[in-house]
């Protein structure tokens, strides 16, 4: 994760990954992802457990700013179905990127959210949202997930199979398949005894071993392409 970012480029003529040079400066950044309007977003995990380490560019990767919302420093951010940007401050606060005032939208307050809950994480998986928290009020810090049908503007509970998460780092990699059904997966997270992959046919409601990925002993990234491969 820290250090100097690479990108590869597969070339259908050679068969083969290609390095490729981008006019971008990438060190040290994850997360990576962009909004409707251009800007692109990335998480810095390399400056310090303490800090929030989201960041911001307005030239196309060229230079990076922190990102804060209402002049607090950001925990968690998603791009919603609209293709703005979802951004959970103070572990407790959700806002909405609005581009018509390119300004923020409070959506959720901290009295919305029971007490002792501290959000976390935000994933996007297919057209919704997923908020990842903690319950401190557990005894063993019991996760707690949210998911969004509407692009982060009203939120139900939902439940993943996770005995733990990270505090510091979006470590969820989420998908859809084209059966629509939520993917999640990585091997960091301890599922009960079942594999790295995970779905769900009901959003979130039950899951479910999934079999295609069952030969894997690690996965990092699950992306699904048109004919339908993953």
């Amino acid at each position: 994760i820290c250090g100097a970012s690479r990108v590869y480029c597969l070339s259908p003529k050679y068969k083969s990954w290609k390095e490729v040079v981008l006019d971008i400066r990438l060190e040290n950044l994850i997360d990576l992802k962009a909004d409707r309007a251009g800007r692109l977003y990335g998480m810095r995990p390399c400056d310090g457990w303490t800090k929030t380490r989201y960041l911001v560019s307005n030239d196309h990767g060229k230079t990076w700013d922190y990102l804060k919302v209402f002049g607090f420093e950001v925990t968690g951010l998603a791009i919603n179905k609209e293709g703005n940007a979802v951004a959970i401050t103070l572990n407790k606060e959700v806002n909405l990127y609005n581009p018509l005032t390119n300004s923020w939208d409070n959506i959720i307050t901290g009295h919305l959210i029971r007490p002792k809950v501290k959000l976390y994480h935000c994933y996007s998986i297919g057209q919704d949202l997923i908020l990842e928290a903690i319950d401190e009020g557990e005894s063993l810090d019991k996760p707690v997930f949210y998911y969004s049908a509407d692009g982060g503007r009203n939120w139900k509970t939902t439940s993943l199979p996770l005995t733990s998460i990270n505090k510091f780092l979006p470590s969820i990699e989420t998908t859809v398949d084209q059966s629509n059904n939520w993917i999640i997966s990585n091997s960091e997270y301890n599922y009960g005894g079942v594999s790295n992959v995970i779905y769900s046919p009901d959003k979130g409601m039950t899951w479910k071993e999934d079999d295609r990925f069952q030969d894997f002993l690690e996965l990092s990234e699950l992306i699904q392409i048109k004919d339908g491969m993953f």
